[in-house]
């Protein structure tokens, strides 16, 4: 060889990289030991590059592609798996492990017609019953597949297809919608939504999530959720927007209850967009961007509030935001709870106390109950007798004010020198006696009360 031969070879020898020269130097079972180790060390990028090493020390070796395709197996790298598993058969027909992991991955990808080959062709050199069962359920998810349109919506069959085609995203996408749409189990379809992200992560499906969070009650979630999305693509324009529409709800969601907590009922029907006992639209009122959400959770618990509120300030409006909360819930006791005391503020006892049965069932230990379902007997009882509001013509809800006004217009009306009708003296002495009576009971507090419990004190 000549000299400048000579060293032109050495001079690009000392140009190489190191690792290229570790690669071209270093013995096969060396690299496959260091891929050994670091797999059982978890370090799997290294692992990877320690069979890639030995490949290309010697691409002959099958088991070097057949011990590399199992860690692929292992960190959800199924096409490079399922590649690696061909070349391990293409070097060694024979070797019956790498064609029963080959056809059930083939399975998990509902490559059906693929998964069937490899597994018939193992259970023909091995008598192995559980890929025997393994094919019989493969055909029968094929046979369903065959029929299976894009738009239907039968769990039980697209279960069946996903405990076979663990990996197929158009499945599971289909699933996902048919529980949100057609039976309405936002939870199941959120749970198939995340699985299918994560198999094939998207801005678009994220968002999808975000919504379904959203839907069910959870903005903490959502937040989360899109700021996954906007991590992907920061100018996701529907991201966005759900990120700022999420964050003002948070806020307003705080506000009211801050407000209700400290009993500032006219702060919170003002944050839900109530004037006047009922909703005021296209004012951007918590309650009306509840409802748009359509979010079940989340409107049931604004119906709630709004029912509590006027249950606590005593409006008879308490009955129609009581009975909207119990459409949603119908097992919400403080719902059934407020509503029975508006029920008896307006003398329906029957009803007052159906509500408080129901809510006396579903919570036994509640005192408030308890107490009102007592008050709601002894005053259906006393119904029959003197009603003191109904002398002084007020309704139970009226103030001490309106009680003494109407005391005073009634007493001008029936004093025995003043009246002015056909009754007899006697007649309206006993009705000025009644209106007198009504008043001390009615004007004195604490008489009051307990009339209002079903006491009659006289």
């Amino acid at each position: 060889m000549r000299l400048g031969t000579l060293l032109l070879f050495y001079g690009l020898a000392s140009c190489m990289p190191p690792s290229f020269a570790q690669k071209n130097d270093k013995p096969l079972n060396m690299w496959l030991t260091e891929a050994k180790e670091f797999q059982q060390n978890r370090k799997y990028a290294e692992a990877l590059n320690a069979y890639e090493g030995a490949i290309e020390r010697d691409p002959s070796v099958y088991s070097t592609y057949y011990k590399r395709a199992l860690l692929y197996i292992t960190i959800g790298k199924t096409q490079n798996a399922i590649t690696d598993l061909s070349k391990t058969l293409d070097l060694n027909s024979a070797l019956d492990p790498a064609l029963l992991q080959r056809g059930k991955l083939y399975a998990k990808e509902c490559q059906l017609n693929l998964a069937l080959s490899d597994l018939n062709s193992y259970i023909q050199r091995k008598n192995d019953e559980e890929a025997r069962q393994l094919v019989d359920e493969i055909d029968e998810v094929a046979k369903i597949t065959e029929s299976l349109t894009s738009d239907d919506c039968s769990i039980e069959s697209l279960s069946k297809i996903l405990n076979i085609c663990t990996l197929s995203v158009n499945y599971r996408l289909q699933r996902a919608r048919c529980f949100e749409t057609v039976h309405d189990d936002i939870e199941m379809s959120i749970g198939d939504y995340r699985r299918a992200s994560k198999l094939n992560l998207s801005p678009d499906l994220l968002y999808t999530i975000s919504n379904l969070h959203l839907k069910l009650g959870e903005p903490s979630e959502t937040i989360n959720t899109v700021k996954e999305c906007l991590k992907l693509d920061p100018e996701h324009s529907l991201c966005k927007k759900l990120f700022r529409k999420t964050k003002k709800l948070e806020k307003e969601f705080v506000k009211l209850e801050e407000a209700v907590a400290n009993a500032k009922f006219a702060t919170a029907l003002k944050v839900l967009g109530i004037k006047d006992g009922k909703m005021v639209k296209d004012e951007g009122g918590l309650l009306q961007e509840v409802e748009e959400i359509k979010s079940k959770k989340l409107l049931g618990k604004m119906l709630s509030t709004t029912c509590r509120i006027f249950g606590e300030l005593k409006k008879k409006e308490a009955i129609f935001w009581c009975s909207k909360s119990l459409e949603i819930d119908s097992d919400n006791v403080d719902s059934l709870y407020y509503r029975a005391e508006a029920k008896l503020d307006a003398e329906e006892y029957d009803e007052a106390i159906r509500d408080f049965q129901k809510a006396h069932d579903l919570d036994q230990q509640n005192q408030r109950v308890i107490a009102g379902f007592q008050r709601a007997q002894r005053l259906q009882k006393q119904a029959g007798a003197r009603d003191y509001y109904k002398v002084l013509e007020v309704p139970r809800s009226a103030s001490k004010r309106d009680i003494k006004k109407s005391y005073r217009k009634l007493a001008q009306q029936w004093h025995p020198d003043k009246y002015s009708g056909d009754l007899d003296k006697e007649a309206v002495i006993k009705k000025m006696s009644e209106i007198n009576e009504a008043y001390g009971i009615l004007s004195d507090d604490e008489l009051r009360q307990r009339f209002d419990n079903g006491d009659d004190p006289n």
